[in-house]
């Protein structure tokens, strides 16, 4: 039985299949370390509560490799992979935890920033 295709739509946004139960054993990749120092075991990955379904997005690039966009909603953590249209090698490039960024009032924002059209909307309004 052949696969699903990927979607074409680079908008399109689907929830990822539903996990497989966790383990109960800890993941641990120290057997597979080129170091001589023991890594310690990862934690093993709960399936996301209900409600919080992992979304991805697949941005097609004719001129490189296309971009994997996942999000997981509960951990608020954000991945972003490459993937070789030719090959179909899917490369990890970056992982970031968006809950400190997004208690953030503002960064890098040009002017004016938050603050300063929220000043001047107050004044449009007057005296209350």
């Amino acid at each position: 039985m052949a696969a699903d295709p990927l979607p074409t739509n680079p908008l399109e946004t689907d929830p990822l299949p539903t996990d497989p139960p966790p383990s109960e054993e800890p993941l641990s990749f120290a057997a597979r370390s080129t170091t001589a120092a023991a890594s310690p075991p990862l934690p093993a990955v709960a399936a996301p509560p209900a409600g919080g379904q992992t979304q991805w997005k697949i941005l097609e690039n004719p001129n490189g490799p296309h971009a994997a966009l996942i999000f997981d909603p509960v951990r608020q953590v954000f991945a972003v992979y490459h993937v070789d249209a030719g090959s179909g090698q899917i490369m990890l490039k970056s992982v970031r935890n968006l809950s400190a960024d997004l208690r953030l009032e503002q960064f890098n924002s040009g002017a004016p920033a938050p603050k300063d059209i929220q000043a001047m909307l107050d004044e449009a309004r007057g005296p209350r």
